[in-house]
């Protein structure tokens, strides 16, 4: 959450046959302005499935689905991207987290021409299970005639693992 922005998201991790696991989000967005963003991500982790790395990648879709407060400017967007988390210790507890996602306009669909979503977080594990960051985000929707930005403000938040 941010001064002027929330957003609530479920995480699960999926094994897929063949593939391997891969990390399923859907969430909900929602603004001071009314604009209300279904979000929902399938990322896949790169690299090996060591226990002993300190930098963890993946990458995936993020589809945006955006319904603007304004009437008759929703859109729906698929973003291709990724996150970066570089862990400052064997131990893992604390990290900063880069997150790079794009929807380009062969990929939005409605009044926007692209979607924009990128973050930077710094987070630490307060308890078993439980993390807590501070972190900037900016998510931008840009349409043909201006560029909407929803989110670009400093967030903080916490992750509860069941």
């Amino acid at each position: 959450m941010s001064d002027k922005a929330l957003q609530m998201q479920y995480v699960r991790e999926l094994r897929i046959e063949d593939i391997g696991p891969i990390e399923a989000r859907a969430g909900v967005f929602y603004n001071e302005q009314r604009d209300l963003v279904a979000i929902v991500d399938g990322l896949m982790y790169l690299g090996d499935q060591g226990d002993r790395r300190e930098i963890e990648l993946s990458v995936g879709t993020r589809i945006f689905g955006a319904f603007l407060n304004t009437e008759n400017e929703d859109t729906l967007g698929v973003g291709i991207g990724g996150e970066a988390e570089w862990f400052f210790n064997q131990r893992r507890r604390s990290s900063l987290k880069l997150s790079l996602f794009y929807a380009p306009d062969i990929l939005t669909f409605g009044i926007a021409d692209n979607v924009k979503d990128y973050g930077l977080r710094l987070q630490t594990r307060i308890r078993e299970k439980t993390n807590v960051f501070i972190g900037y985000r900016s998510l931008e929707i840009d349409t043909h005639t201006t560029s909407r930005k929803l989110d670009d403000r400093v967030n903080i938040g916490f992750r509860r693992t069941f």
